[in-house]
């Protein structure tokens, strides 16, 4: 429950930050966040990693490559300075494992609410999708047909489709204009619900709705399944991309690509070496 809750604020928060940016292109709506990724990076190193165990290394790199450059008419000097330099190059990224760990645990409630912005939109008017519940056990719905109840400005073109193989029943819906509501699965046991968007209006979205609490940290944006068989219900919302530099590409490259050149600047505040 407390998984949940955690989610949940975080969601509306973040929905709130996605709605007062919603005019700006993403690479500048995403820059604070990149900004604050690389706050975290550098906190969660200060107090994670072993500044002059990573600065040793990184001099034993450099010590052995320059012995392998002026020593390189010497094969066996070249020979056993490759030795040490792959023992250090070891021993350097043993000692970033641990701080790179402890900050992607932090960085993770972050990323997965980045997700829901800038790695899918809401599903354009015209163009149709699949809406998919998976079930915890074998598709057996006590010989009744599932249906599917949508909001206004969503279709369902298709009755339910049993996938035996994927324990999953399957709906192809449309959008036929803005839209923002509930989809709901009736089967004999229970109601699933899931939360659909459409339109051409960028907001946060969620892909899928589950049941399983652990699960909750890869897709927070709704809350958890209960009271029914289902394991998970998903919409097929199309994929995005960021636009950085004029090039298209994955969010996660245009974060990355916005964060690390500041947590390389700040370092040094932080007392931090990579």
């Amino acid at each position: 429950m407390l998984v949940e809750w955690i989610n949940l604020g975080l969601s509306r928060l973040f929905d709130a930050y996605a709605a007062g940016t919603g005019g700006l292109p993403p690479w500048a709506s995403m820059t604070p966040l990149a900004l604050l990724a690389a706050l975290v990076m550098l906190f969660v190193f200060r107090h994670t990693s072993s500044p002059k165990r990573i600065e040793r290394s990184k001099n034993l790199l450099r010590a052995y490559l320059m012995e392998m450059r002026l020593f390189s008419d010497e094969p066996a000097l070249v020979f056993g300075a490759q030795g040490r330099l792959l023992l250090a190059n070891a021993a350097y990224l043993f000692w970033m494992a641990v701080p790179i760990a402890c900050a992607s645990v932090a960085l993770w409630p972050l990323l997965a609410q980045m997700e829901r912005y800038y790695g899918q939109g809401p599903l354009p008017i015209g163009e149709a999708a699949l809406f998919t519940v998976h079930l915890e056990g074998p598709v057996d719905v006590g010989g009744g047909t599932p249906r599917l109840v949508a909001p206004a400005g969503i279709v369902v073109e298709t009755p339910a489709v049993r996938v035996e193989a994927e324990q999953s029943v399957v709906w192809r819906i449309r959008a036929t204009s803005e839209s923002a509501g509930m989809l709901r699965a009736e089967f004999p046991w229970g109601p699933v619900e899931k939360r659909i968007e459409a339109g051409g209006r960028p907001r946060p979205v969620d892909a899928r709705r589950v049941a399983g609490m652990m699960s909750l940290w890869l897709h927070p944006g709704e809350s958890r399944l209960t009271g029914a068989k289902a394991a998970w219900a998903e919409i097929e919302y199309p994929a995005t991309e960021v636009r950085l530099f004029g090039f298209p590409m994955h969010w996660l490259w245009a974060l990355m690509l916005i964060s690390m050149p500041a947590a390389l600047l700040l370092k040094r505040r932080f007392g931090v070496v990579f």
